[in-house]
């Protein structure tokens, strides 16, 4: 009845609706989504943004901004040679300081962690994560 954690595979742009709960109530559960196709960046960052907005379009940047909120990583797999290979782990980080204007949206960037599976790319998390700040050095 109250999940801590849901699991959502193969979510689908046709369905925003079904997303809506997940992003606007505040005590919402730890979510991790699955999608297929391409992981270019411009591309899922597009499609994202535009899904949280069909999600609810009376409060459409906020949906944005919770999206890259609740899932604040992406990890990107793909399968070669009939096996699962890690190819990205990235992150969506808030600018440190706010805008200007108040009622001006903020936007997360998308900044790769860790590139084609085994290259730390020098960027270092926004969140916190239980792993020895050497992690971020070697």
């Amino acid at each position: 009845e109250h999940p801590q954690l849901i699991v959502l595979d193969e979510v689908r742009a046709d369905e925003p609706a079904m997303i809506a709960p997940l992003l606007a109530n505040e005590d919402a559960p730890r979510q991790i989504w699955s999608f297929r196709g391409t992981t270019v960046t411009k591309r899922l960052q597009s499609s994202l943004s535009m899904l949280a907005r069909m999600a609810d379009s009376t409060q459409s940047e906020h949906m944005v901004y919770q999206l890259h909120r609740r899932l604040p990583f992406v990890v990107s797999l793909k399968l070669r040679q009939g096996q699962l290979q890690l190819r990205e782990i990235a992150e969506w980080q808030f600018p440190e300081a706010s805008p200007a204007e108040d009622d001006a949206p903020i936007y997360a960037n998308y900044v790769p962690l860790l590139e084609f599976g085994d290259t730390l790319t020098g960027k270092r998390p926004q969140n916190q994560l239980n792993l020895p700040d050497t992690f971020w050095t070697n």
